[in-house]
């Protein structure tokens, strides 16, 4: 008797946790929303030494989704903006510089895929404590760690969110203390803004906070 309790104990568990997989709409659909912006920008969304990576269309900057998350920063606008690079890295332990491009490293599971849908829904799987849907701006978020996220929409015919503010199709989001503590005037970084924006804070409570933004329309 017991035998056949336990047994109907497990199927019914693993029953619940086959019906909360699928039920986790912000899941799937953050995955649709991905592929409708991959359908829209091919062209910027690559493979390069045998890692997937989405190319900012306004400035060339990259979000590496592999193996290695991280992404790779054009460091002129910063550098003229006044910032101390041996201050940043020497700060820092997730950034460091090759050439004239910054890198920041991800506090993340990366992933594999054959196709960079496929990589982006397993970086998803992977991280699922990190990922957030803002409803007011109908995007989605993917905490990196350090203060920084990837943003994508869930709309790109959206405009204007509910809260009056602009929508924006994909967003590169850093920290901007970092910065500001190397001697960036954060205000006037060519090519970013310095704004507020949705996000979500240490317990994982939707709330504006100053952030420094890379943002892309892509219609």
């Amino acid at each position: 008797m017991k035998d056949r309790v336990s047994a109907l104990l497990l199927i019914l568990i693993v029953l619940t946790f086959t019906a909360c997989e699928r039920l986790d709409v912000v899941r799937t659909y953050s995955i649709i929303a991905f592929e409708e912006v991959y359908n829209e920008i091919p062209d910027k969304i690559i493979k390069e030494n045998g890692e997937f990576a989405v190319i900012s269309p306004h400035g060339g900057d990259k979000f590496f989704f592999g193996t290695n998350m991280r992404f790779e920063i054009g460091l002129t606008p910063f550098i003229n903006a006044g910032l101390d690079t041996d201050k940043l890295i020497n700060n820092n332990s997730n950034m460091s510089i090759t050439g004239d491009t910054l890198i920041i490293t991800a506090d993340i599971l990366g992933a594999e895929g054959q196709t960079a849908p496929k990589a982006f829904e397993q970086v998803i799987w992977n991280n699922r404590g990190r990922l957030y849907y803002h409803m007011e701006h109908d995007s989605f978020e993917l905490l990196l760690g350090g203060k920084n996220s990837f943003k994508w929409t869930k709309d790109l015919d959206k405009q204007i969110a509910d809260d009056g503010t602009e929508v924006h199709d994909l967003c590169f989001v850093l920290n901007p203390s970092v910065f500001v503590d190397a001697g960036a005037d954060i205000e006037n970084i060519d090519g970013w803004v310095y704004r507020e924006t949705m996000t979500v804070d240490e317990k994982g409570k939707m709330v504006y906070l100053m952030r420094l933004v890379r943002q892309n329309q892509l219609r």
